[in-house]
């Protein structure tokens, strides 16, 4: 997916969210969108997740501070885990645990860099039983997961991260036996609300049987896979069932076959993508070669 017009705001509203979250006062904000702008401008052609690698590449030159969202991250994975307990009920006494496990995934898609609220997050999560899903491949998602030897998990941002817990310990519970393989991936580094291998550890999923972690690049040397590489194409073409959650996740991924996409569309250019309305939540499967 390639940068359109709308994407332009969002970038440039998290470079200054990140810059006041460094500390820097209003003149250095001013002078960091401004380096933010160019950097856009000049790399139109490229998609938004390496428009963001060079921004936040540039953030941590300027600012000195490698991961300004280091707060939020931490106040967003405290507010989701305190609900496990009640989102793990919730799937217990659901008729279909799966499909509740598989809504409960997409509403964290909403924990961003602002949605941090205790309240707020109570209130998504009501959403996932009273709204359907705007594009609903469940069912076979269901057979996926259910006639599979191996699976590949892309995580998201943080807070999210324990819905994904759940989706993936529900998934365990119902096939009533192991996948031969678990392979979960994650950021190698902080960019933005992303989940690390800290985030992963701390989450529990480290701890899931036949697991293995494998790291995406934020952008800097030595981080991780990077995006539409030959080394990722090899990574999926590993797995039977992969999973994709978010939409920096589905922007690199989309063009590929067999991947499920569970997501909320936040931005106009996703749910103009999608054939959906903003807020709509998705479980898309790809059927492109």
């Amino acid at each position: 997916m390639k940068l359109t017009t709308d994407c332009v705001p969002c970038m440039l509203r998290t470079v200054n969210l990140a810059s006041k979250l460094a500390g820097k006062d209003e003149q250095s904000r001013k002078e960091i969108l401004l380096n933010a702008f160019s950097i856009i401008v000049s790399n139109w052609d490229k998609t938004p997740i390496e428009i963001s690698f060079e921004l936040f590449k540039m953030i941590r030159r300027v600012t000195g501070v490698n991961d300004p969202f280091k707060e939020i991250k931490k106040i967003s994975n405290q507010v989701v885990s305190n609900l496990y307990p009640m989102m793990k009920k919730l799937v217990d006494i659901s008729q279909d645990k799966l499909e509740t496990a598989v809504k409960l995934s997409i509403v964290g898609n909403t924990i961003d860099i602002v949605t941090v609220d205790l309240s707020d997050f109570e209130k998504m999560l009501t959403t996932a039983f009273r709204k359907g899903l705007a594009i609903n491949d469940y069912y076979r998602f269901r057979v996926t997961a259910d006639s599979s030897n191996n699976l590949l998990y892309f995580l998201d941002n943080t807070g999210e991260i324990y819905t994904d817990r759940l989706l993936l310990e529900t998934l365990l519970d119902l096939r009533g036996r192991e996948f031969n393989r678990i392979t979960i991936v994650v950021k190698g580094g902080a960019i933005v609300n992303d989940a690390t291998i800290d985030d992963l550890v701390s989450a529990g999923l480290d701890s899931l049987p036949n697991v293995s972690i494998v790291l995406s690049s934020n952008g800097e040397e030595d981080t991780g896979i990077h995006p539409y590489s030959e080394e990722l194409n090899h990574l999926i073409k590993q797995h039977e069932f992969i999973i994709s959650k978010g939409m920096a996740n589905y922007e690199v991924l989309e063009d590929r076959k067999n991947i499920f996409f569970p997501l909320i569309a936040k931005c106009s250019p996703i749910a103009e993508r999608l054939n959906v309305k903003i807020n709509d939540l998705v479980l898309k499967y790809s059927y492109r070669s």
